[in-house]
């Protein structure tokens, strides 16, 4: 309920534009604590899976315009939910030890094509893992994702 409720929030500050910055903030908040568990991260995706969709509309409208930090903000204990977002969000024990979510977030990295994930040695050991010896089935190269 409450990854609803921040999604619903996004969606009325993306059609009412003239909200103040700090409302935007206090209905953005990021959840204390934080999500830990596997459920609570998959639970909490959803929902927050189409805040993706909410940034880019509001990205569209106004590049500057405080709905679009206050996403990405509230992203950064998301990671199954923010990539692709250039959050630059690194995947904790609730995603990674999970066997299915870790195929998930992984996953989402490819088809985003994520180059800011793919900085992060347990994301590339994660795909090497995932595609083994069959790296040409990935629509980007390993090697090629070291920082500039």
């Amino acid at each position: 309920m409450w990854a609803a409720d921040r999604l619903y929030n996004a969606a009325q500050f993306l059609v009412f534009r003239h909200v103040e910055p700090e409302m935007i903030r206090q209905s953005l908040k990021r959840r204390e604590p934080a999500p830990a568990t596997a459920g609570e991260h998959y639970s909490g995706d959803l929902c927050l899976c189409f805040m993706k969709d909410v940034l880019r509309l509001a990205a569209a409208a106004s590049e500057n315009d405080p709905l679009n930090d206050g996403i990405r903000t509230l992203m950064t204990d998301w990671p199954l939910s923010a990539v692709g977002l250039e959050c630059a969000v690194v995947p904790g024990p609730g995603v990674m030890e999970n066997k299915t979510l870790r195929l998930m977030y992984l996953d989402r990295v490819v088809k985003h094509n994520d180059r800011q994930a793919l900085q992060d040695d347990i994301v590339k050991n994660g795909l090497q893992d995932a595609v083994g010896i069959h790296t040409q089935l990935l629509p980007i190269d390993l090697q090629d994702t070291a920082p500039a």
